[in-house]
């Protein structure tokens, strides 16, 4: 869950960084990390940066180490989905978030954010700065409950079709997707149609067909997944004209496999 993830990300973005800095010394930043009581507030901001005033005492050590302050605590309500792109060879599904920033507050870009499900570290994530009521997505780690197998059925060089007269590549793919948890999931599965800069070299789709493909927003990126994509979207199959992704979205129930075919001649 995201809303258990996110407090402990931003309390946890360096914790590999001198732990030492965190031993307790007596001081008054004992307090820091055990009841916050209340939230800080925003004093002031800009593009550049933004002031908190922090209702509580903190001690800052005077040496060139780091410290860490923690500014706020604060749930929210992402859309979780399952995403993966087996045709680079990764065949692990991964759990992929997509929330707004509901508070006043900026989330600063970071390498070292720590994800935490029902209160155990699972992975570490990056976060993009994210301004207040801006949306952001994440990747949550792999789910070791889906399983997801990919293989290459055909390829091979073929004469003339019926539909064209020059030789072409016939080029095909199996995906599997085994669903081993107590409930249904969101599936999102994505793979690169070819794609030429010579007009000349024509891409022949044979499953999906053509008329299957729906497209994406204007200006939105299928490789991330669900950012390319609206909330509550209907199972389908998706294109993303910038990239030429396919993005098959299917909903798996407990327990069971989805499979995906991907066919298509190139002339």
């Amino acid at each position: 869950r995201l809303a258990s993830a996110v407090p402990q990300s931003l309390q946890q973005q360096e914790d590999d960084e001198d732990d030492e800095d965190d031993e307790d010394d007596g001081s008054e930043c004992d307090s820091v990390g055990a009841g916050y009581g209340e939230s800080a507030k925003v004093t002031g901001g800009d593009s550049v940066g933004t002031g908190f005033s922090i209702p509580r005492k903190v001690s800052i050590q005077s040496n060139a180490s780091s410290s860490k302050v923690v500014v706020r605590e604060f749930t929210l309500n992402p859309t979780i989905v399952h995403y993966t792109v087996p045709s680079t060879g990764d065949s692990s599904v991964y759990l992929q978030a997509k929330t707004a920033n509901t508070t006043e507050l900026v989330l600063l870009a970071s390498a070292k954010v720590n994800i935490f499900v029902d209160g155990a570290f699972i992975s570490k994530s990056n976060l993009r700065q994210t301004n207040a009521g801006s949306n952001f997505y994440m990747f949550l780690g792999v789910d070791p409950g889906v399983k997801c197998s990919f293989k290459e059925i055909k390829s091979e060089n073929k004469g003339a079709t019926w539909t064209n007269s020059n030789k072409c590549k016939e080029k095909m793919f199996h995906t599997t997707v085994y669903n081993t948890k107590s409930g249904p999931i969101k599936l999102l599965v994505a793979d690169a149609l070819p794609k030429s800069t010579d007009e000349k070299i024509i891409v022949e789709t044979l499953d999906p067909r053509p008329n299957q493909i729906k497209p994406m927003g204007s200006g939105q990126n299928g490789i991330y997944g669900l950012a390319g994509l609206e909330s509550g979207i209907p199972d389908g199959v998706f294109k993303d004209e910038a990239t030429n992704t396919l993005t098959w979205v299917s909903t798996v129930p407990p327990q069971k496999k989805t499979m995906i075919n991907f066919h298509y001649n190139v002339f």
